[in-house]
C-alpha cells in the first residue's frame, strides 16, 4: 500500500500492459477499423511500436501516478 503500492502499480500499467497489452490492442483495433488485414497490422505495429511505447510511456506514465497515488480507489479508472 501506500507510494511504494502506488508507485508499483503504476510501473506495472505503463511499462508491462502498456507496450504488450495496450498497444497492441490500440494498433489492432485501428488497422481493423481501417480495413487493414492481419498482415498489414503487424506491419504498422513493428513499425511503429518504439514510437508509441514511448509516447504510452510518457502520456500514461504520469496518468497512472496520479490515479494509482490521489485518486481514492472507488474512484479509480481501472483498465
Amino acid at each position: 500500500g501506500g507510494a511504494r503500492g502506488a508507485a508499483a502499480a503504476a510501473a506495472a500499467d505503463v511499462f508491462a500492459y502498456g507496450p504488450f497489452v495496450y498497444v497492441p490492442a490500440y494498433t489492432a483495433w485501428m488497422g481493423a477499423a481501417a480495413g487493414l488485414g492481419a498482415r498489414d497490422v503487424a506491419d504498422v505495429l513493428r513499425r511503429q511500436f518504439v514510437d508509441a511505447t514511448s509516447l504510452s510511456v510518457a502520456v500514461l506514465g504520469p496518468a497512472q501516478a496520479v490515479n494509482f497515488g490521489v485518486v481514492p480507489y472507488g474512484l479509480r479508472s481501472e483498465e
